[in-house]
């Protein structure tokens, strides 16, 4: 199961947005996943904090609840964490995670993550974000600049692994395209209660059935998941090459434990200024055939001049 064990909400923009660049904070890694535990085990990783600042600096860490956002675009809806919440509640960092770094200096913070013995099965996230911290008035301390780092946990016991492919496409289901780039749209909803990264690929066959592209789907770093109850959308480009004629998306892709699917989708590329072309050339050869066909009748003298 671990090969899906991957935080699909990463947004690599979105962790941009939490960083103050004034800063320089990094973290390594940005993501902990293959995650899985049963009930009353732990574990204990190192996340690595570097200062890439000119000064020394103190940050210290907040953690926060990651649940799916209502949007299909893969990202996250943090909320700081409270007593309900499950894996922001299971970390454990040494010396509550506050670190001095002096400039250019790196060092590795211990995360301890404890799973109690009435966890629920299934997938549970969160995200710890360091920052520098900062007077909010005179009513207390507050956090600012965050660099996060987000934390993907599977929990063994009873789950539900449940996927669907709901729409394979392209934008509004248009089929009719004047050149490429063509964008495809794959849409999934996660009906369970773990999350599943899909992966596989598009083959675009032509009308005569021969594959002339193959178009990998969510293979590199940093793509992401379906999570728990939620529905992603996904895009596939096919940005290269030459296109003219009737072809057909054949959209193959595996949902780890929740299974696989099969999709097609039938579209025309016909080039607007090709076709104007290929029809001047063709009035063009009409014009030169009955004028060499009439030549030749007057020739033979079967028409008068």
């Amino acid at each position: 199961m671990k090969k899906y064990i991957y935080l699909g909400f990463i947004v690599i923009a979105g962790l941009l947005l939490w960083t103050h660049d004034t800063h320089a904070l990094t973290i390594q890694p940005v993501t902990l996943d293959e995650l899985t535990l049963s009930p009353g085990e732990s574990i204990t990783k190192n996340i690595k904090l570097t200062n890439d600042g000119s000064s020394p600096v103190t940050v210290q860490p907040t953690f926060y609840q990651a649940e799916a956002a209502l949007s299909e675009d893969g990202s996250a809806s943090y909320t700081k964490a409270t007593s309900e919440s499950t894996l922001a509640n299971w970390i454990v960092l040494k010396d509550g995670g506050q670190v001095t770094l002096q400039s250019k200096e790196s060092k590795l913070v211990p995360l301890f993550i404890s799973i109690p013995q009435d966890a629920p099965p299934g997938g549970h996230f969160a995200m710890i974000g360091w920052g520098i911290p900062s007077s909010v008035g005179d009513t207390g301390v507050g956090i600012s600049g965050l660099t996060g780092v987000n934390v993907a946990l599977d929990v063994r016991g009873q789950t539900v692994e449940k996927g669907e492919v709901t729409y394979f496409g392209t934008e509004n289901g248009v089929t009719k395209f004047d050149k490429l780039p063509i964008t495809f749209l794959a849409r999934f909803n996660n009906g369970g209660n773990r999350h599943f990264k899909p992966q596989g690929d598009v083959k675009i066959k032509n009308m005569f059935g021969s594959i002339v592209t193959v178009l990998p789907f969510n293979n590199l770093p940093g793509t992401g998941n379906v999570l728990p109850r939620s529905n992603r959308e996904y895009k596939v480009v096919w940005d290269s090459g030459f296109a003219f004629g009737k072809y057909t998306a054949l959209f193959d892709v595996s949902m780890g434990g929740a299974g696989s699917a099969s999709k097609t989708f039938t579209f025309w590329v016909l080039p607007t200024g090709l076709l104007v072309l290929w029809l001047i050339i063709a009035l063009v050869i009409v014009v030169i055939l009955v004028l060499l066909i009439k030549k030749m009748l007057e020739s033979a003298g079967t028409i008068k001049k």
